[in-house]
C-alpha cells in the first residue's frame, strides 16, 4: 500500500475517522488492497519468469556439455571424434581468402607437427580447398603414426582421458565467465537494450569460443604428447630396485647390530643368578650386623 497509492488510501482513512483497530469494510478501500496486491504478485511473477529465462540459457550449454561428457564416459573407442576434431581444425585454419592461407598453415603447424617436406608441399598449393584436403590426409598419416607408437590400446585411453579433462577445465572456466556476465548485464538497459536478448548473445558467443577451445587443446595435445622412452621406465626402476635393496640391507645390518649390542639369553639368565646372589649375601650381612648390635645393647644392659 506504501507503494500503490499509499498517501491517498492514508488520507482517505483520516477522513472516514477509522482507527487501527477498527476492521476495514469500505468496498473502495478493499478493492484498492487487492489491486496493490495484484500489482505485486504480478511483478514477483514477471521477475521469476526473467529468471527462468536467464537459466534456460544455461540449461542448453549445460544440456550440450553433458551428453558429450557423457559419451567420452560412455564410449570406449573415440576415434571418430577425434577425426571430426582434427577435421574441423584443420578446416577453420585453411578456409578463407588466398591472401590468408599462408599464415593460417603457420598457425596450424603450432598444433599439428608438419614436418619440412610436409610443409614445403602444402605451401605451394594455392587453393583453399586443395590445401584443406591436403592437410587432412597429412594430419591423419601423422595421427595413424602416433597411434602406432603408442599402441592403439592406449591411445584409445589417452584420447578420453585428454578429451575428459580439457573439457572439465574449459566448462568451469566458462560457468565462471557467464556468472561475470549475470552481474553486470543488467547495465545494458541504460543504452536501451534488452538485457536478456543481450545476455544470450553473449552467451551463446562464450559457448562457441569454448568449443573452439576445446577442440584446439584436445588436437595440440594429443599431436604434442610424448610416449615415455622404455629406458627411462626401465632406469626409474632399477632406481627404485636399488634403493629399496639399500633400506632392507640397512634394516639388517641395523637388526645384527641390535643383536650384537643386546644380551643373549644365557648371558640374561647368568646376570640374573649373580644378581640373586649378592641380594643374598647383602641380606645375610644386614642379619649379621643387627645381631651383633643387639649383643652389644643386652651387654651395656647388664652391666647396669
Amino acid at each position: 500500500m506504501r507503494i500503490f497509492n499509499g498517501p491517498r488510501i492514508a488520507g482517505l482513512m483520516e477522513r472516514l475517522g477509522v482507527s487501527e483497530t477498527t476492521p476495514i469494510e469500505n468496498k473502495s478501500l478493499s478493492k484498492a488492497i487487492e489491486n496493490a496486491q495484484k500489482k505485486i504478485e504480478s511483478m514477483h511473477f514477471d521477475s521469476r519468469k526473467n529468471v527462468v529465462q536467464y537459466d534456460d540459457v544455461m540449461n542448453k550449454h549445460r544440456g550440450a556439455v553433458y551428453t558429450t561428457r557423457r559419451e567420452i564416459l560412455m564410449e570406449d573407442d573415440l576415434s571418430d571424434n577425434i577425426d571430426e576434431l582434427i577435421t574441423s581444425e584443420v578446416a577453420a585454419f585453411t578456409s578463407g581468402p588466398e591472401e590468408t592461407l599462408e599464415a593460417g598453415l603457420k598457425d596450424l603447424g603450432v598444433i599439428i607437427p608438419f614436418g619440412d617436406t610436409q610443409v614445403k608441399t602444402l605451401a605451394k598449393l594455392k587453393s583453399s580447398e586443395e590445401l584443406r584436403k591436403s592437410a587432412t590426409d597429412v594430419s591423419m598419416q601423422l595421427y595413424k603414426r602416433r597411434e602406432k607408437e603408442f599402441t592403439p590400446e592406449i591411445m584409445r585411453r589417452l584420447e578420453g582421458d585428454v578429451y575428459l579433462q580439457i573439457l572439465d577445465t574449459n566448462w568451469m572456466q566458462h560457468l565462471e565467465n557467464m556468472d561475470h556476465l549475470r552481474q553486470g548485464i543488467g547495465l545494458r538497459s541504460i543504452g536501451q537494450r534488452d538485457p536478456l536478448v543481450e545476455y544470450r548473445r553473449e552467451g551463446q558467443r562464450f559457448f562457441d569460443e569454448m568449443q573452439g577451445n576445446i577442440q584446439n587443446e584436445v588436437v595440440r595435445t594429443l599431436f604434442r604428447i610424448e610416449p615415455r622412452p622404455q629406458e627411462e621406465v626401465l632406469q626409474t626402476e632399477t632406481e627404485l630396485t636399488r634403493a629399496a635393496k639399500r633400506s632392507v640391507e640397512g634394516g639388517k645390518s641395523a637388526t645384527k647390530e641390535s643383536k650384537k649390542s643386546s644380551p643373549s639369553k644365557k648371558t640374561e639368565k647368568i646376570n640374573t643368578v649373580r644378581s640373586a646372589e649378592e641380594r643374598d649375601h647383602s641380606n645375610k650381612l644386614s642379619d649379621a650386623r643387627k645381631k651383633k648390635k643387639k649383643q652389644r645393647k643386652n651387654k651395656k644392659k647388664g652391666r647396669r
